[in-house]
């Protein structure tokens, strides 16, 4: 699989699109700001623009020792399918090539020893990839280790938090707010309002009952939407039902009786800990005695 080398995480700009949506981010892929994760997990090469993604499963958790204490190295595959025309092709052809749309580059992990039964697979990241490590180690403990810096907390540290305590109404949020850079969230489908109670809010909102994912395996974020808590009640057993305003991608819907297993948190955009602007990110090194010379298209760094 074939990518260019791209700062991919951009400026968003959130105001209303021409039909008044306000729920969709527009991008400005002039003004990257960084990288994404992503790219700690492609192969690339100093030389070349081109990285490569990985899509065998289990590949991508195989961690780095450097030299001697790598106990496995990566290697184009003998197989038949391994298409071998590919690497006289320079990285713009491979990216837009007509025949691109498939798997045609095959490697394999090859034990350079015995690995016993429990022992952990290592691969040698390469001399670039080290060097961008300790960097950013001495960056990391010049300003947060040797600091007594709090870590701010996240969505997963407040899901704990409200686990079984009972989510914040608007005139509490007012007191205290949730941290900075976490907002509420639902997982809701919904039925139509009961005959003889108020279908729309005072706002014009219509208003729905929630029904569910009612099963684990539908939680998905098909179903997933940022909310606001309006109303809270006790049901029976001690637990809490709420009334929530859903952002909808096309509208915000008022719904009634979402249960409290059905809201959490989440991280605003840009706010997680992946989005961090000095995060570390690197390829990993691809082995230069193996990477084909047409696809180094430009001077080492």
């Amino acid at each position: 699989d074939v990518d260019v080398d791209v700062d991919v995480d951009v400026d968003a700009d959130a105001d209303a699109d021409a039909d008044g949506d306000d729920s969709t981010i527009q991008a400005d892929f002039d003004k990257p700001i960084g990288k994404q994760i992503m790219t700690n997990y492609v192969f690339g090469h100093p030389e070349s623009s081109m990285v490569l993604y990985p899509v065998g499963p289990v590949v991508n958790l195989i961690n780095h020792q450097a030299g001697k204490k790598a106990n496995a190295e990566l290697r184009w595959s003998s197989l038949m399918k391994n298409d071998y025309d590919w690497h006289d092709m320079n990285p713009e052809d491979l990216v837009n090539g007509e025949d691109m749309h498939r798997f045609g580059l095959i490697m394999e992990f090859v034990a350079t020893r015995d690995i016993k039964e429990g022992d952990e697979i290592f691969l040698d990241y390469g001399p670039e990839w080290t060097q961008a490590w300790d960097q950013y180690m001495r960056l990391y403990n010049a300003n947060y280790s040797a600091k007594s810096t709090t870590w701010p907390l996240r969505a997963s540290d407040v899901k704990e938090q409200y686990k079984q305590s009972p989510l914040k109404i608007p005139t509490e949020l007012r007191e205290e707010s949730y941290p900075e850079g976490i907002t509420t969230a639902c997982f809701v489908e919904t039925v139509d309002q009961i005959d003889g109670r108020p279908k729309t809010n005072a706002d014009g909102k219509t208003i729905e009952r929630w029904a569910g994912p009612l099963e684990f395996s539908e939680y998905e974020g098909i179903h997933f939407h940022l909310c606001d808590v309006l109303e809270r009640k006790e049901v029976e057993g001690g637990a809490f039902n709420y009334t929530v305003l859903v952002h909808a991608k096309s509208e915000q819907i008022q719904v009634e009786d979402v249960p409290h297993h059905a809201v959490s948190f989440v991280d605003k955009p840009y706010q997680s800990d992946l989005h961090i602007q000095d995060a570390f990110r690197h390829s990993i090194g691809f082995p230069d005695a193996i990477f084909p010379q047409a696809w180094r298209n430009r001077n080492r760094r």
